[in-house]
């Protein structure tokens, strides 16, 4: 038997954590409707969890800890099928905000765009949580 884990068996047990927390989590917090549900969540939740202790086991503690390093590096989403996935883009604070400046100067300076809504780079900003510059109304990348 092999004491390493391949990149697709550990991201096999990330997945599963993720599956088995939330496992956890609906039956600490009784989301579940019958009495049946619960005992085949209780299955789920003590063979995924023996399953992974077996893993474990047969990887040895620094095994263990690359893969708790490997599972800190990722996030599991979920995405609807045939939708677009979504690249996470790492830069640091003054690249961000050099580029939201040019934007907003080569984009929102005297802008005429009528309804906000409409706008891709005020959609785009606030799903990237830049901070409001416009306290007046209308749109909150709006200058003068």
């Amino acid at each position: 038997m092999k004491n390493y884990l391949s990149k697709n068996e550990q991201l096999f047990c990330l997945s599963l954590t993720a599956v088995l927390n939330q496992i956890e989590l609906k039956l600490n917090k009784h989301w579940y409707e019958s009495p049946d549900e619960r005992k085949f969540l209780k299955y789920l939740s003590t063979y995924s969890g023996k399953y992974l202790r077996t893993v474990f086991e047969r990887i040895g503690p620094d095994e263990y800890k690359r893969l708790e390093s490997f599972n800190n590096r990722y996030d599991l989403k979920v995405f609807p099928k045939g939708g677009a996935e979504i690249e996470r883009v790492n830069l640091d604070k003054d690249s961000m905000l050099d580029l939201i400046e040019y934007a907003i100067d080569g984009k929102c300076d005297n802008c005429t765009v009528k309804d906000p809504s409409t706008c891709r780079l005020r959609s785009a900003m606030i799903n990237a949580f830049v901070p409001q510059l416009n306290f007046d109304g209308g749109c909150e990348y709006y200058v003068d």
